[in-house]
């Protein structure tokens, strides 16, 4: 480093380091001793080794701080920084796939604790007597409901920020269960619609292979609300047309990131003219 000179007077570099800034002449401007302050001007600044020693030497020998603080407050920033490295490097549809894990287990508690309470209540019922623990497995059972509804909640709004188009087309909870199928919202958009349209069929698709079933014409997609509203004759037909759209979808969703209304308008329009409205 160096002094320059401009218009008859000096200025003088500096250089930027975690805690502030150091001059050419060697004084240090220090920057407010507050985490959150320091983590944004690491940030601001695009990163800075906080190494060599001898910068830390020169700190705590200048009387800015005290050996002990300055390794704390190091360590303090270093570990925000680490967080914030870490929230930054993770896909946000990683929230989805995690998130359709936890519901699909959920769900299979709800169905054995549903199941066992309903022998229960029947054992019970003939035996002219229910047993008093029954209540607690009742109250277990309701709020264990009322989780899984907060988290289909939590799973759409997910889905709408990370894959606007795939939500609209696939719908927010089937657009989520694509996502996990695939492993993320990059291998879906990599997939070709063939694959989405039998997306969760595995079991169906293994048999079609061995010789013992038909070819699947859907799995996930099975749960469509045009699927649902299709006649039975025309259910290949749609799945083929939602897993094209879907295929789209979660590319615009990938690349692009961002709502398209005209590509989500023209797939109404194309079911409206096959007699089905969303």
């Amino acid at each position: 480093m160096g002094a320059w000179l401009e218009e008859g007077r000096v200025e003088l570099r500096r250089a930027a380091v975690w805690f502030g800034h150091v001059l050419d002449d060697g004084r240090i401007e220090p920057i407010e001793r507050d985490v959150d302050v320091l983590t944004e001007h690491v940030l601001q600044i695009g990163g800075c080794p906080p190494l060599p020693f001898s910068m830390s030497e020169r700190a705590i020998e200048s009387g800015l701080f005290s050996r002990q603080e300055y390794y704390s407050l190091l360590k303090q920033v270093a570990t925000r920084l680490a967080s914030h490295a870490i929230r930054t490097s993770i896909p946000e549809d990683w929230e989805v796939v995690r998130a359709i894990d936890c519901l699909d287990e959920l769900t299979r508690c709800l169905n054995v604790l549903g199941e066992k309470r309903r022998e229960v209540e029947e054992t019970g019922a003939l035996a002219e007597e229910v047993p008093c623990w029954m209540e607690h497995i009742t109250m277990s059972v309701d709020t264990l409901s009322r989780e899984r509804s907060l988290l289909i909640e939590g799973v759409e709004r997910a889905v709408r920020r990370c894959a606007p188009n795939t939500a609209e087309v696939a719908t927010s909870l089937i657009g989520a269960r694509l996502i996990a199928e695939a492993g993320g919202l990059r291998e879906l958009a990599m997939l070709p619609a063939s694959s989405i349209q039998v997306l969760g069929a595995k079991r169906a698709l293994f048999r079609h292979l061995r010789g013992r079933a038909p070819s699947p014409k859907h799995g996930v997609l099975y749960s469509h609300p045009a699927l649902a509203r299709a006649p039975r004759k025309m259910r290949g037909k749609i799945a083929r047309l939602l897993a094209s759209r879907i295929a789209i979808a979660a590319r615009l969703d990938y690349f692009r990131g961002t709502l398209d209304e005209e590509f989500v308008s023209d797939f109404r329009e194309k079911l409206k003219e096959r007699g089905i409205e969303l």
